[in-house]
């Protein structure tokens, strides 16, 4: 999969996630194409987010508008936390758009984060 261009963590993932279905190499070739079109889509408006939200939306039998909820989710918790804490608001934000219950989980890993580093 480097060979197809994706960095080796990325190639490593899904490699890894592959490896336990039946086709491991179709499956492969399916995730690598649906990881390169939402980290495609998601680069346009959010390029400093766009291989995480790609890589945990490429799973998803929908990855684009799994893609879609991530980031309306990762901006939602940009401007809450934002408010209250600019400085880490995208790294909490990074950490709890997949959530499905998205602000509450910013608020807790904030909490985590303030408690941690002060």
């Amino acid at each position: 999969m480097t060979t197809r261009g994706l960095e080796p963590t990325i190639a490593r993932t899904l490699a890894g996630i592959a490896s336990v279905g039946a086709e491991p190499l179709t499956t492969a070739r399916t995730l690598v194409e649906k990881f390169r079109e939402v980290e495609d889509f998601v680069k346009r408006n959010h390029p400093h987010v766009a291989r995480s939200v790609a890589l945990a939306a490429c799973r998803a039998t929908d990855p684009v508008g799994t893609a879609r909820l991530y980031v309306a989710n990762y901006d939602r918790i940009v401007n809450v936390i934002g408010k209250i804490d600019p400085q880490r608001a995208r790294r909490v934000a990074n950490q709890a758009f997949r959530s499905d219950n998205p602000i509450a989980w910013a608020r807790r890993f904030h909490r985590q984060v303030v408690s941690a580093n002060g």
